[in-house]
């Protein structure tokens, strides 16, 4: 009997096993249809289909992850907080899921996925409190993303920490955080190179550009604003019309913002005709 009994608890789990990935594999096609909040419900009738096992905890983390990233494409591409809150509760429960001295790796992935949707939802809130959880998020993830050992990794979430920074700076009075910022971005583009991946190199272009042209508005000199336009035509050299047409839209359109701010501090009116032409 206790044999039997073994068999079916067995068949038991592997029917539960295989009805969970039957549900990611919906989850799968309806994020290929960008139907993210479907993706993300099956993703989570996935997680919750397997049976509370040791062997199977890795498979409920996966499907967790796979949830969370969801919930997030929602939140970012379609104004959703909703989902974004929903894929920070999400992230923290794969976090629980994941202990660091076991799954350093994993658990690096996971506070980098928390990180970005606690700056999504961030930046639409008019304190800082969730920026400055983000900030820490991603610290902590760099403690194992390290440059030397992860150096990809480690420039998405240093990226993200780039981008982080300065939506804390801008609500505050000093500069040092747009200073760190500069700092983190400019790492970024020496390992996210032009040569290995130019449009993300470009992306760091851009995001440097619009941190220095936040510093430079509030300085008075234009020593950052000069700055910010060559990183700005930098990022135009891969962001062409042709190749990237929103993104080469959204670069033109911050460049005829600096253009316009080193006008107004200028005699002349190149720079403005410049600025109406970006």
């Amino acid at each position: 009997m206790p044999l039997l009994a073994e068999t079916e608890a067995k068949q038991a789990q592997a029917q539960q096993s295989n009805r969970a990935a039957r549900l990611a594999s919906r989850g799968e096609l309806a994020l290929g249809r960008l139907r993210y909040m479907d993706a993300a419900n099956h993703f989570a009738n996935a997680a919750q289909a397997l049976p509370l096992t040791d062997d199977q905890s890795g498979a409920r983390r996966d499907y967790l992850k796979r949830e969370a990233s969801a919930l997030r494409q929602q939140g970012d591409e379609f104004g959703h907080n909703t989902a974004l809150k929903t894929a920070i509760e999400r992230w923290r429960q794969v976090l629980d899921l994941t202990p660091r001295t076991q799954l350093p790796l994993d658990w690096a992935a996971a506070q980098h996925g928390l990180g970005v949707s606690l700056r999504l939802l961030g930046e639409r809130e008019s304190g800082t409190a969730l920026l400055e959880e983000a900030i820490t998020v991603f610290r902590a993830a760099l403690e194992v993303r390290t440059r030397a050992q992860e150096p990809l990794d480690w420039a998405a979430t240093q990226s993200n920490l780039g981008i982080a920074l300065p939506r804390v700076g801008e609500r505050e009075t000093g500069t040092a955080r747009l200073e760190e910022a500069v700092g983190v971005l400019r790492s970024v583009g020496e390992v996210r190179t032009r040569e290995r991946a130019p449009l993300d190199w470009a992306g760091a272009q851009l995001d440097l550009g619009n941190v220095l042209l936040s510093f430079g508005e509030r300085e008075s000199g234009t020593g950052r604003l000069e700055e910010a336009v060559t990183a700005y035509h930098a990022a135009l050299e891969e962001q062409t019309r042709e190749r990237a047409p929103l993104d080469w839209a959204m670069v033109k359109n911050n460049l005829g913002n600096v253009l316009h701010a080193l006008g107004q501090r200028e005699s002349g009116t190149v720079r403005l005709e410049q600025a109406v032409a970006a």
